[in-house]
């Protein structure tokens, strides 16, 4: 939220709803979006995103993203939260901003990908990366879990022992409901 300078009020569409977007969203519910969207292929992230406080959730294969903000709540989204890093989810993030809008890249690619400029120009958007949480953003965070002002815990779909850890990384190379799994010792 920092890195996209959310205010209260403004619309969010989140590209993505495995743990890195499920965050964006506790987050962007609790800096006091208005409407949030995500768009999501997974049937059961789609599900655990509207469980989390989600105004919608769509399939973008099924239906355009922006589209459903624009029905939601009459006007495209100000933030677009690209949190998957595959190929091409830069430019849909892009091509998904209103003019002046702002976009916040979360999603790792370790691969080239590209996106054309002008989309970008021509509609003035700010572009922003972030690698990860600074110390007192973490220290926050620290406090809101404690205070139990936010909560992670409908992120947490299975709990498997050490011994189950390879299983439960080959289960996540395919689309599933597995959202944050948790190794129990």
């Amino acid at each position: 939220m920092h890195r996209a300078r959310l205010r209260a009020g403004e619309r969010c569409l989140i590209l993505g709803a495995g743990p890195i977007g499920l965050v964006t969203l506790l987050w962007a519910r609790f800096a006091g979006a208005s409407t949030i969207v995500v768009s999501e292929m997974a049937e059961g992230r789609r599900a655990k995103a509207l469980e989390m406080g989600a105004d919608a959730a769509v399939h973008p294969q099924l239906r355009n993203p922006a589209a459903a903000m624009q029905e939601l709540a009459g006007a495209p989204p100000d933030v677009v939260f690209e949190c998957i890093g595959s190929q091409g989810t830069l430019l849909e993030a892009v091509n998904y901003a209103r003019s002046g809008g702002r976009v916040v890249v979360l999603g790792a690619r370790m691969q080239d990908d590209v996106f054309r400029p002008m989309d970008a120009l021509n509609r003035e958007l700010d572009i922003r990366f972030s690698l990860g949480l600074e110390p007192d953003e973490i220290e926050t965070a620290i406090a809101m879990l404690a205070a139990g002002r936010v909560s992670t815990a409908p992120m947490i779909t299975h709990t498997v022992a050490l011994e189950q850890l390879p299983g439960a990384f080959a289960a996540l190379s395919r689309p599933s409901n597995q959202t944050k799994v948790i190794v129990e010792f």
